[in-house]
């Protein structure tokens, strides 16, 4: 494993070095944000995982999760009507799907997390208590 790493990061650093006018050390802030992201969205997964496997153990509906997605949305959308199928949508599940699974809800949460949000940010915003 270690000769694999080894390889991907000299193509790494080969593939930043090849215009000559580039810099490796200017990617650095670029390579940081995105490792951050990464941490971040570990962080966010690990925090909200157990809440999302006990809604769905309570048998959390789609209509409920609905309700949970209103805290999500940007302020000209809220307290309007999810289209309908827009649930299925956001979950990435089938249009006519009535059930969902945590790993349905938890990818929504990591797709739409802002990289500048807290944890702490993001539970609060997610409103759990909504469903």
């Amino acid at each position: 494993m270690k000769s694999t790493n080894r390889l991907v990061s000299c193509q790494l650093v080969d593939g930043l070095s090849e215009d000559p006018e580039d810099h490796p050390v200017s990617f650095i802030p670029i390579i940081e944000r995105h490792n951050d992201r990464f941490e971040k969205t570990y962080l966010l997964h690990e925090t909200t995982r157990p809440t999302v496997e006990q809604k769905w153990a309570e048998g959390v509906t789609l209509k409920d999760i609905g309700k949970f997605f209103y805290s999500w949305a940007p302020e000209p959308y809220r307290n309007k009507p999810i289209p309908r199928g827009m649930i299925q949508v956001l979950l990435l599940i089938a249009p006519n799907s009535q059930t969902w699974t945590p790993r349905d809800l938890s990818n929504y949460i990591i797709r739409n997390a802002e990289v500048t949000d807290s944890i702490d940010d993001l539970f609060s915003r997610a409103k759990w208590q909504m469903f």
